[in-house]
């Protein structure tokens, strides 16, 4: 299966993921925007800084190519009215560095090239007035140049954006959204007409939930219970905590 991750940064400030001092840094799941329209494409999500990284290998059998993937996802927020600039690639690193750097939608093919500035792939001022000075603006350019010359001038540290130009960057995609909910199901055999069964069966399904919740450090707000009807209608109640 070939791979594919997808990248949104957002233009509005306000929706931005930050990292705050002692408070969790991650959005719960399902409260951001990003989050909702990541959560619809990928079980893999990351939250990076300004944005929100996905894996999203496995969709061309439901979605079809890249660049559908990418219409599909853009469609997505439209909808949630998320503004950003949105890119597809089978680079993780690829895709949050053309997010960060084009906007709009951006869809990289395998193999493909889109130059970017060389003042957008995170060269430090004296190597990039050295380039300048040379005539060379884009990455573009600078793939012109043999890899063995520049690792020579430049040092083995040059390495990585040299990779990171070539589609070879480094980044693994770390998922670190936790979810804001826990959950149990019962399949019964048979209809339960008998209220103290039914109890029984709720008082041990609330035991699992608490001992999850407990387990991964979470308070109780609310409980939902859907019990499903011999008439296979539903019936929802709340518990509110």
């Amino acid at each position: 299966m070939n791979k594919l991750y997808a990248c949104i940064i957002v233009k509005d400030e306000g929706e931005r993921i930050r990292e705050k001092e002692d408070e969790d840094p991650l959005p719960a799941l399902g409260l951001s925007p990003l989050v909702e329209i990541a959560d619809q494409f990928a079980y893999r999500i990351e939250a990076i800084e300004g944005g929100i990284l996905f894996d999203v290998s496995g969709l061309e059998n439901r979605i079809g190519t890249p660049s559908q993937i990418a219409l599909s996802i853009a469609h997505e927020m439209d909808v949630r009215g998320v503004e950003g600039n949105l890119a597809v690639a089978a680079n993780a690193a690829t895709a949050e560095l053309y997010a960060r750097t084009k906007p709009g939608v951006t869809v990289i093919e395998d193999g493909e090239h889109q130059p970017l500035p060389l003042s957008m792939i995170g060269l430090d001022e004296d190597t990039l007035k050295v380039f300048h000075a040379l005539g060379m603006r884009s990455t573009s350019d600078l793939r012109e140049i043999p890899e063995d010359e520049l690792i020579a001038r430049y040092g083995r540290e040059f390495r990585k954006t040299l990779d990171l130009i070539e589609q070879k960057g480094s980044h693994i995609l770390m998922p670190n959204l936790k979810d804001n909910t826990v959950s149990w199901a019962y399949q019964l055999d048979f209809p339960v007409d008998d209220f103290e069964q039914l109890i029984f069966i709720v008082g041990h399904g609330f035991g699992k939930l608490l001992d999850e919740a407990g387990r991964i450090g979470y308070s109780s707000e609310e409980f939902e219970i859907t019990l499903g009807l011999e008439n296979k209608a539903e019936a929802l109640s709340l518990i509110h905590i």
